[in-house]
């Protein structure tokens, strides 16, 4: 029976609270991992993301006719946007029936921002040249799915799901999933 991590809720939403969130967090995750993108659009929205693949999201939205859901480069990841005030609280990303989630750490209420530790990322271009091989993708995909259970280190643990969602990413705009 696989041991049960302990969650701690953490709240947050847009400014005017339309889109607002409760992820409740892994409590061992010390510091959390926060990666500020890099490419146009977060840089104008304020983007500094989390995720877990362990957390629990919840996203509740008080008016529909207040939100703006946007797709942006690679049309990969669903923007979910405060017409209001313009915050961006939350992202998704669905590939084969999951839905992944990130949320922006700005827009967390009452949390210590020394319990980060952040790290820059880029996703401007994903869909441009210079890509990982289909074939390669597929293997990388496999061996990970295929030897994620031997490793116990939280963090390898972690960086193996950011390859395995990447990988479906990647696949996925190929049409390969």
């Amino acid at each position: 029976m696989p041991d049960l991590v302990e969650l701690r809720p953490v709240s947050g939403a847009c400014h005017c609270r339309n889109i607002s969130f409760t992820l409740r967090f892994p409590v061992t995750e010390s510091p959390i991992r926060v990666r500020a993108c890099s490419c146009s659009f977060c840089l104008k929205h304020g983007g500094i993301y989390t995720s877990h693949p362990e957390a629990k999201l919840q996203v509740l939205i008080a008016d529909e006719d207040q939100l703006q859901r946007y797709r942006f480069g690679t049309n990969t990841a669903h923007f979910l946007i405060c017409r209001r005030r313009g915050a961006v609280p939350v992202i998704t990303s669905h590939i084969d029936d999951t839905c992944y989630a990130v949320v922006n750490v700005n827009t967390l209420d009452n949390i210590d921002r020394a319990e980060f530790e952040e790290a820059t990322t880029n996703f401007e271009g994903e869909a441009s040249g210079g890509g990982i091989p289909r074939d390669r993708l597929k293997q990388l995909l496999e061996l990970v799915e295929q030897r994620r259970n031997t490793f116990r280190d939280p963090r390898l643990v972690e960086l193996l799901d950011d390859i395995e969602l990447r990988a479906k990413v990647e696949l996925a705009k190929l049409g390969e999933l």
